[in-house]
């Protein structure tokens, strides 16, 4: 109920990227079908999203989530969802993070940390993993899939303001051409 709030929020406000780090563990949900049936609030909301023209190069909101850190091979759900951007994680090295779902539903990758791989590097540095806010309004290293949804949200922003410097629009499907492919579990 309150990501649903939120959500719409965000839409009624003027965001045109939907940037989301949370969800169903992979594998509870195994379709779009059931996503829809077992979590109508959500979809509701994240349709609504959808459906905002907030942004003159877009005919329509752009949601991006975290595909989820279970090693599970297929992404958690809302992540899942045919209309929107499943983010995945890799180390440092680009191999798969140790912990990240892949897979089905999932559609792009990008750096997300791997305190395995630190760990061997060394302990001290975090130089694996990448830096981000924590409690108490400080930074500190961390590893996941929400590390690396930040940076599909920023090149997606990027990308559209530099189509609003040249005047150019564009359908969600045509902006997300090299991130979104059909879901082969429906």
């Amino acid at each position: 109920l309150v990501s649903s709030r939120a959500v719409k929020y965000a839409a009624d406000h003027g965001a045109s990227i939907l940037q989301c780090s949370w969800g169903i563990k992979a594998g509870i949900y195994t379709s779009d079908n059931m996503f829809i049936k077992q979590s109508p609030m959500d979809y509701e909301a994240l349709q609504y999203f959808a459906a905002q023209k907030n942004c003159e190069a877009l005919d329509g909101g752009l949601i991006i989530f975290s595909a989820g850190n279970e090693s599970t091979a297929m992404s958690g759900y809302p992540a899942g969802y045919r209309d929107y951007i499943s983010v995945t994680s890799f180390s440092p090295d680009y191999l798969p993070a140790n912990y990240t779902n892949y897979g089905p539903g999932c559609n792009i990758a990008a750096p997300g940390g791997d305190a395995y791989q630190s760990y061997l590097e060394n302990i001290n540095t975090g130089a694996s993993e990448v830096l981000s806010t924590v409690n108490g309004g400080k930074y500190g290293y961390m590893q996941g899939t929400s590390m690396a949804c930040p940076h599909v949200s920023g090149v997606a922003a990027l990308g559209l303001s530099y189509a609003l410097q040249l005047g150019k629009t564009f359908t969600q499907n045509e902006f997300c051409l090299l991130y979104t492919s059909p879901s082969p579990r429906d």
